[in-house]
């Protein structure tokens, strides 16, 4: 997972109006400080609810610890009911045997499992201890340990049919940096992937402060409006939003499997995945923003 190693701008400057407040860069409305969640400075926007860290308070919980330092990579299991179903999804908008960029691999099981339904992976992530088990355990696969950022900027235009970044913007001091590379190394008509804990969901607004989500390394919260907002300028077209229960739903339990999408149906949706194509135009860049 590519988390805060570069505490980067998010075009927090300053409001005139607030000289304590800053700029939202989803719709460049006024954020203020919204209130200390789990001792979390959070900045909350007025006009398109868009939340985030102040990162001048924010300490870095993994600054000098690798993400997956306590992981049992012998658990790794890519045909979990939940990855089994990413794969499908994702296989309804992107063709098997294109090329993808898993970024933030974690633990890989997403990867292998991309892999092993026909498509060709790159998959990128900051934890050595995981890019190195994984390249000695996995070779089939393309594994790079660094940065999610520094490794699209280095890749071809148009390069991938495909980008998938499941439970990865919420970490990242830096989303304007990755989301202007993503149209450029998309081919036109390519598919990105995005998953994120929903921040509308009836267990966020019903839990409050206690929303599990809230964690010292989640550093931007979303919903599904604040997205499409946020990613049309970048020249990318948004397809689908499936809501899901939790972070592994499904569980492969039908009776667990057919309560949690009941639940899920009537709003209790912790997370979002959204699909969204590549249009080849990215006004932010012609903009010069």
């Amino acid at each position: 997972m590519d988390v805060f190693k570069e505490a980067l701008s998010l075009n927090r400057s300053p409001s005139p109006q607030h000289p304590n407040a800053m700029n939202c860069f989803v719709c460049s409305g006024q954020m203020t400080r919204y209130h200390k969640i789990r001792h979390l400075p959070i900045l909350r926007c007025r006009f398109c609810g868009f939340m985030t860290l102040n990162l001048e308070e924010w300490q870095n919980p993994y600054a000098h610890k690798d993400y997956y330092s306590d992981s049992d990579f012998s658990a790794i299991d890519p045909e979990r009911s939940f990855i089994r179903h990413r794969i499908k999804r994702l296989s309804q908008w992107a063709q098997r045997g294109g090329r993808c960029a898993e970024l933030g691999s974690g633990s890989g099981e997403t990867a292998l499992a991309l892999m092993r339904a026909g498509f060709r992976v790159d998959a990128v992530d900051d934890s050595r201890m995981a890019i190195d088990f994984l390249r000695n355990r996995y070779p089939e696969v393309n594994w790079t340990c660094g940065n999610i950022i520094d490794f699209l900027t280095t890749a071809s235009d148009h390069a991938y049919d495909l980008i998938t970044l499941y439970h990865i913007l919420e970490h990242l001091t830096n989303l304007d940096k990755l989301c202007e590379q993503i149209p450029r190394v998309l081919k036109p008509g390519g598919i990105l992937v995005i998953e994120v804990p929903n921040l509308d969901g009836l267990h966020a607004r019903l839990m409050g402060s206690r929303w599990h989500y809230y964690v010292a390394h989640h550093v931007n919260y979303f919903n599904d409006e604040i997205l499409i907002r946020y990613l049309k300028p970048f020249g990318l077209e948004h397809i689908e939003t499936e809501k899901k229960f939790h972070f592994s739903h499904p569980q492969g339990n039908l009776l667990k499997d057919l309560i949690k999408s009941v639940l899920c149906g009537i709003g209790f949706a912790d997370i979002i995945c959204t699909y969204w194509k590549s249009t080849g135009f990215n006004s932010r860049h012609v903009n010069g923003q």
